[in-house]
């Protein structure tokens, strides 16, 4: 019979049978970033389960099988033929401006490599985590293309350039990807290696990023701008074969390309990204202004950086990162850009791109395995249950919104060329490619190992499936859950273990109650665990007990939204929807995907106001879905607010991915109204040569 335990934060270990109250407080910011005496070669404080320990079950699987069916993970090749060029087979690539692929033309040849290297990263995950078959023998078939075309060079590059055009420095060629687009693809075949475990394609990799160091390590590369600087993401591929086979040689290549990207400025070559270089993160005070895509590929280069050489030069860096980040991270997840983040503090009412978000969720990912702190999964854990849910179609990704907000008006206007539309293609190619891999790296990151204190962590929840090794051990575990759309989740031992199973406490959980019949429970900081000999079939029961929270916003006045446990919630406007254009990569065999307009059909909603004396509580929703809870959700918030002319109206928040068109962020009715665009320039900072920082002037700019 299992029994209920309530653990005090102030108990270091409470057998079960006691009853008590918990209330375990969640982590701050601050990582841990004590480095080793001494120099050397330093290792991840926990261990990155390897692809393919973690299998996405219930709505997670459903939404990864839908995308990669009838979405653009499966159908960009009908929506574009950007990405049926094979640009890592044929080697076509030139520096040359422009260039041009088969059925159109690009203006650089390297986001033909990103955006192929992208879906394929992204199809490989889809295909192995929803064992999908069509779809494995594809990239297969690619990846064994790919492996066929590196036999024919003596040295072993795979990339995307002819002979002539390869390896070029900074002083050289401006409109150089090669790092940047090598780095996509090396994702994609290091996950194909782990499901697979062929060591063909690990020895593949090894052998290309050998060729490209002999050629690039200890020179100068980098530069401000263009494919260059997107060239830090190469860092994704040194931290994973170093993790794979402990080679010193990739510690050292991390450090030459950090040191490289973080180059002093000159008269005629600027930083790389100066909001990244360790000489610019040692300024606690300094904003970040710089491209917003090149900032967020990089967020976890320093830390990790500095966690393998233990360098003090990097230490300033890697602890200011994380903290930079939360200045400029907006309520819904992601760090604000509209491709720059321009010195501005996140709220509710700027932008963010889904490039950005997907690539935050990887750093985050590695973050927390680098330091050990899972703090850096709650940023992740919110970018991906909200804004990325908000800013795609339900219950299939056949359009995603390259610029949202968490306060969403319209999306009908072909400003910031096509942006703020709903499309599976804007101007820039990345985020629609981008898109797809969003749920392969939130299931990457739901659990990690301690290896030495013989712990499983589970870090993301949602229903999954964990076969992982744990001190020798593997333990298999079944995560039965409707999270983040309930606070309840049980976790069944499919395998006997004897082991500690390790929870990262969620934001605004309330009381937490579990069940665990015969083991005991640690409530330290973030994180409680559970240390128990088990058996196949033993239960851990667990509930959060999540209530609705009004959350004051951190950078607008007067400015408040609903959240329950880690869901925010918005008031939706409703849709009318406009189909356009309709893409087709290929005569005759058109995508099914369309460029839309929509509209608010309650425009009206958008000048609600909270009244402080009234509150929201918990609802279930008719027609709930728990298989496309987005689509259809299951769980709302209902309460009163005030209309535009100050009466009292019932309404039912919605959670904010479930809506396209929304306000989630309102006015208090009892302090002044003040206007969002007008406070974005109020709060929009310059950093000034001496470190302070004055406002900006007035300037008009509209985000729709």
């Amino acid at each position: 019979m299992e029994k209920h335990i309530f653990v005090p934060i102030a108990a270091a270990v409470v057998m079960i049978g006691l009853l008590t109250t918990m209330n375990v407080q969640a982590a701050g910011n601050q990582l841990v970033m004590k480095s080793d005496a001494g120099d050397g070669c330093g290792k991840p404080a926990l261990s990155m389960l390897p692809a393919g320990d973690i299998k996405p079950q219930g709505w997670i699987r459903k939404q990864m099988d839908l995308d990669l069916r009838e979405g653009l993970a499966g159908k960009y090749g009908k929506v574009s033929n950007m990405v049926n060029n094979r640009i890592f087979v044929n080697k076509n690539g030139t520096l040359a401006d422009p260039y041009t692929y088969p059925g159109g033309s690009a203006s650089r040849s390297w986001w033909v490599g990103e955006v192929e290297g992208n879906l394929l990263d992204a199809n490989v995950r889809l295909a192995f985590l929803t064992d999908n078959a069509e779809y494995k023998t594809k990239v297969e078939q690619q990846i064994g293309d790919i492996l066929d075309a590196q036999k024919n060079e003596p040295d072993g590059y795979i990339g995307i350039y002819v002979p002539s055009d390869r390896f070029a420095l900074r002083t050289e060629k401006f409109n150089n990807g090669e790092l940047w687009t090598q780095a996509h693809l090396f994702q994609a075949m290091l996950a194909y290696y782990e499901y697979t475990k062929d060591a063909r394609v690990l020895e593949a990799v090894e052998k290309a990023v050998d060729c490209t160091l002999n050629h690039y390590e200890g020179k100068e590369v980098f530069q401000q701008g263009s494919g260059v600087s997107h060239g830090i993401a190469f860092t994704d591929t040194l931290e994973w074969l170093y993790r794979l086979t402990d080679d010193p040689k990739y510690v050292k290549a991390m450090r030459w390309l950090y040191d490289d990207f973080s180059q002093k400025e000159t008269e005629s070559v600027k930083k790389a990204n100066a909001d990244l270089s360790y000489d610019e993160l040692k300024h606690p005070d300094r904003l970040w202004w710089s491209h917003t895509p090149h900032t967020m590929e990089g967020i976890q280069t320093p830390i990790i950086t500095y966690r393998m050489t233990h360098a003090e030069n990097y230490r300033l860096a890697a602890e200011n990162v994380l903290m930079k980040y939360d200045r400029h991270d907006t309520p819904g997840g992601g760090v604000v850009g509209d491709e720059g983040i321009d010195r501005r503090l996140g709220t509710s009412m700027l932008p963010r791109e889904y490039c950005t978000m997907v690539s935050a969720v990887m750093a985050l990912n590695r973050i927390a395995a680098w330091t050990g702190n899972l703090d850096a999964a709650r940023r992740a854990e919110t970018i991906v249950l909200n804004a990325a849910q908000g800013a795609r179609l339900q219950p299939v990704a056949t359009a995603v919104r390259y610029l949202s907000h968490d306060n969403q008006k319209d999306a009908s206007e072909y400003t910031h060329g096509g942006r703020y539309l709903y499309a599976p293609m804007h101007a820039a190619p990345c985020c629609a490619t981008v898109a797809p891999r969003l749920m392969p790296y939130y299931v990457e990151g739901m659990w990690f190992a301690d290896q030495n204190k013989n712990e499983l962590i589970a870090s993301y929840y949602g229903p999954n499936r964990v076969d992982a090794t744990v001190a020798g051990r593997r333990i298999s575990i079944i995560e039965e859950t409707d999270y983040p759309f309930s606070d309840k989740i049980r976790f069944v031992f499919d395998s006997d273990a004897n082991t500690t199973l390790v929870l990262r406490r969620p934001p605004r959980s309330g009381d937490v109650k579990i069940d665990a019949e015969g083991a005991t429970v640690d409530a330290e900081g973030g994180t409680i665990s559970i240390h128990g000999t088990w058996k196949k079939g033993d239960v851990v029961s667990v509930d959060f007990d999540f209530k609705p929270q009004l959350i004051v916003e951190t950078n607008l006045t007067n400015s408040s939204y609903y959240c329950w446990g880690p869901l925010l919630f918005s008031l939706p406007l409703g849709e009318d929807r406009e189909a356009g254009k309709e893409y087709e990569a290929q005569e005759g065999d058109p995508s099914g995907c369309f460029m839309l307009e929509i509209r608010p059909v309650h425009p009206e909603r958008w000048d609600y106001r909270f009244d402080p004396k009234e509150t929201f509580a918990q609802a279930d929703l008719p027609g709930g879905n728990g298989d496309t809870p987005y689509a259809n959700p299951p769980v709302g918030l209902e309460g009163k607010m005030l209309d535009g002319g100050g009466s009292k109206v019932a309404v039912m928040l919605t959670p904010l991915g479930s809506s396209l068109l929304r306000r989630t962020a309102f006015p208090d009715c009892s302090k002044p109204v003040v206007d969002p665009q007008t406070e974005w320039i109020v709060r929009k900072k310059i950093v000034n040569p001496d470190g302070t920082m004055t406002e900006e002037g007035a300037k008009k700019t509209k985000h729709p």
